[in-house]
């Protein structure tokens, strides 16, 4: 008995868009991979009653943070979020927290105070 095998042809062109395609993501994986800050430093220094809203993308600098760390000079606990607005825990007064994404992926920086407090930040993009 003989087998009988299906044998298929592919153009050329096929396979090679499809391996150029492949070959396109993986340097964009690579590249995000590479993403590497400016090295610019952004000062923050505010005084916060209520909820105060800092957006890096409508201004100065006009680009998401790396990083950020902020610092709470008191007298009241501060509740800080990235990007949106969420309960989160608080940072007591004369304490820090950092927010590192190893991307420019800080576009905004909520804090919310239930009283007032001076807050001092320094991110990078």
């Amino acid at each position: 008995m003989k087998s009988r095998e299906k044998s298929v042809t592919v153009v050329p062109e096929v396979v090679q868009t499809i391996l150029l395609d492949e070959i396109a993501e993986r340097l964009r994986s690579i590249e995000n991979m590479l993403q590497k800050p400016v090295g610019e430093a952004y000062f923050i220094m505010v005084t916060v009653s209520g909820l105060e809203e800092i957006d890096f993308i409508s201004k100065h600098p006009f680009t998401p943070l790396y990083s950020i760390t902020i610092f709470n000079d008191g007298p009241d606990e501060v509740y800080p979020s990235i990007n949106t607005l969420q309960k989160t825990t608080p940072i007591k007064p004369n304490e820090s927290v950092k927010f590192d994404c190893q991307a420019p992926r800080i576009r905004k920086l909520y804090l919310y105070v239930n009283g007032t407090a001076s807050i001092r930040g320094i991110g990078v993009y």
